[in-house]
């Protein structure tokens, strides 16, 4: 082939035919191909030719020249695929673009252009880009565009403005435009970048709704809400100040450190809530109680990034429940004291009346001489003795004679033994420490009757061989524990079930312990017997109190 062996096999058929023409036709030429280099790379070259005759005026071939264009090649090469690169991102880019020269005219439209706005891109090519503006606006824009083109740069514009575009129907939608100068062949165009942010407006809007709502229902509640970032800054502050008479909004921006002063237990928890923990303590400040609570905020690595926080104002719960205890408290008071009062007048009236009456007995029986009849008065001297121990027995139920002078442990025991001598089928075992007069006589008094009444469900429902009793004293707590190997029977899950099955005793002994700062715990099931045990903090603001007018009563009846 030679030469022609060297030309570019796309090229090579149209060379080919270009030159058969040419040396046809006797016509001028002019034609570019890549031609392989000694090198072994194809170069491109621009060939002309013209026809030349010899001295018969007859055609004797072609002179021409052959220049090399490779470069020039490659630039429009690059050129084309920049102009394909850019008619791509142009037209298919996923906001609207417009291209407006130097006196706002739109010059080039994309397709999302047509789709925002209605317009064909024939319809919008050589208007003013004022017919994409509200007519109000229109004026005012006009003014920006030649101040723009005087000092062109890319930028935002009318940025929290809240700009609107204008559909072909009339209808406006919000958007966000950026501007960016484009020179080309010496003429200034601005590229405008147009977002239609419809969606996020109304994202916005439902969410400041939203954001309304949550604010004015917990500004209705005694709450507040924050949200606090790793560095114990509060970002986000809603409801109720309970710290400050200043808005909530006002203690966005400090520290948990300042708001929490003198409360190390909320920095600490607000730390371990960082580490991933929830937690929950009460905490007095300002004369309010508060609950506050913290939880760890986490992003969607499992990274806490903060910690949210409500605090609830508990006060008024609180003062209800310290007045519903005191109203217990002073109902048990009132009920020992008639307890008290009735072992008393029993004690001082009837009680002596009978002991009257059988000493007379005894001295008319001695007066009689028919033994007969003396044997009569003593038969109802003894059926009288009987009464004068049973209402000895119930005066001391009512008042345990050994409880104020020698301690809860003695007055356990004591009552223990007449219970084991009345019920010869039931083994009581004592296991007690002695107290004397270190517990005060509500908590004394509290803990004897709450072993009357567990010992009497003993007695009437447990068909027990054998009940334990134990009671320890250290340093830290009270406790009192009644066991038996009875029967058993099915705890309830609430408390108010033991009222409706009946167990009315068990439902006193609770609220007694709970009068004086305790917790009476039951464990039972059918067939396994029963485990009542009561825990009373020593350090109880009952047992530091002062000695109460029980201990006055008590003696006094003694």
């Amino acid at each position: 082939d030679g030469w022609a062996g060297g030309i570019y096999a796309e090229d090579k058929g149209r060379v080919l035919d270009t030159y058969r023409d040419a040396f046809s036709t006797h016509e001028p030429f002019e034609i570019e191909y890549r031609l392989r280099h000694h090198d072994g790379e194809y170069r491109w070259l621009h060939v002309s030719g013209r026809p030349f005759e010899d001295e018969n005026e007859n055609f004797a071939g072609f002179i021409g020249t052959c220049y090399e264009i490779t470069d020039r090649k490659n630039m429009e090469k690059a050129f084309y695929e920049s102009e394909a690169m850019f008619k791509g991102l142009f037209e298919y880019a996923p906001d609207a673009i417009i291209a407006v020269d130097k006196n706002g005219k739109i010059m080039l439209a994309n397709q999302q252009a047509q789709q925002m706005f209605g317009y064909t891109v024939a319809e919008l090519v050589g208007q003013p880009l004022e017919i994409l503006i509200p007519q109000e606006f229109q004026d005012r824009h006009s003014q920006h565009v030649s101040a723009y083109m005087e000092e062109p740069r890319v930028r935002s514009m009318g940025v929290c403005l809240g700009l609107l575009g204008r559909r072909k129907d009339g209808s406006t939608l919000p958007v966000d435009i950026t501007l960016g100068p484009v020179e080309i062949a010496e003429q200034l165009f601005v590229l405008a970048n147009i977002r239609d942010k419809t969606e996020r407006v109304e994202a916005m809007t439902a969410l400041s709704e939203r954001e309304k709502l949550l604010h004015t229902a917990v500004s209705a509640m005694p709450i507040t809400f924050f949200v606090i970032d790793r560095q114990g800054i509060i970002r986000l502050s809603i409801g109720q100040n309970l710290y400050t008479l200043h808005n909530p909004v006002d203690i966005v921006g400090r520290s948990i450190d300042e708001i929490y002063q003198g409360s190390p237990q909320i920095v600490s928890n607000f730390q371990r809530a960082l580490a991933g923990e929830s937690l929950m303590t009460v905490v007095e400040m300002d004369n309010l109680i508060l609950e506050v609570r913290f939880a760890p905020m986490q992003n969607e690595k499992g990274e806490v990034t903060g910690v949210a926080s409500v605090a609830i104002d508990i006060t008024s719960r609180k003062q209800i429940e310290a007045e519903l205890a005191e109203l217990q408290r002073r109902l048990f008071d009132s009920s020992e004291f008639e307890r008290l009062h009735l072992a008393q007048d029993l004690h001082d009236g009837p009680l002596q009346d009978l002991l009257g009456i059988s000493f007379q007995l005894n001295s008319l029986k001695l007066s009689f001489d028919d033994q007969k009849e003396a044997s009569q008065v003593g038969e109802v001297q003894k059926t009288l003795g009987q009464v004068v121990n049973e209402l000895r027995a119930i005066c001391g139920e009512l008042r345990p004679p050994s409880l104020a002078p020698f301690g809860l442990e003695k007055a356990i025991r004591s009552h223990s033994e007449q219970t084991a001598e009345l019920r010869p089928g039931l083994n009581v075992h004592l296991d007690l420490m002695k107290d004397g007069q270190s517990l005060s006589e509500r908590v004394r008094l509290a803990l004897f009757r709450i072993y009357q009444h567990v010992l009497m469900n003993v007695v009437r429902h447990s068909q027990a061989q054998n009940v334990y009793i134990h009671f320890l004293l250290d340093p830290d707590w009270i406790t009192l524990e009644i066991q038996d190997d009875g029967k058993g029977f099915e705890l309830p899950k609430r408390w108010i079930d033991l009222v409706r099955e009946g167990h009315f005793g068990l439902v006193g002994a609770i609220e007694r312990a709970e009068a004086i700062g305790g917790e009476l715990k039951i464990e039972t099931h059918p067939g396994r017997g029963t485990m009542v045990s009561v825990r009373v903090p020593s350090k109880t603001e009952f047992q530091v109190a002062s000695r109460e007018r029980f201990s006055s009563l008590i003696r006094g009846i003694g």
